[in-house]
């Protein structure tokens, strides 16, 4: 699942961490799509389980770099409780 940080309603961490509640959906893989470099919010996504980061402006190639990493199960998986930032690979591209 792709899904932006910024959304009307609800972001993309509420997203994610509703997602990982559930059981049916735990291991569905989530790519977090943001213009924020927060390592707070950063941090929440690692805790919360997300698979992959595309820090916009994102290239195609790292758009599929990292869809084919998740789609092949390189990516994190749901991370652990306590869950440390060390743990999640981000990438920053510039266009």
């Amino acid at each position: 699942m792709l899904t932006d940080w910024n959304m009307p309603l609800m972001d993309g961490l509420e997203l994610l961490q509703h997602i990982r509640e559930s059981e049916r959906h735990l291991h569905v893989p989530v790519i977090l799509i943001t213009a924020e470099g927060d390592r707070t919010q950063v941090r929440h996504a690692i805790t919360a389980g997300v698979s992959e980061f595309l820090i916009k402006p994102f290239t195609f190639a790292s758009f599929q770099k990292k869809v084919r990493r998740v789609l092949k199960g390189a990516a994190p998986r749901p991370a652990a409780p306590g869950a440390t930032v060390t743990q999640a690979k981000t990438i920053r591209v510039q266009t």
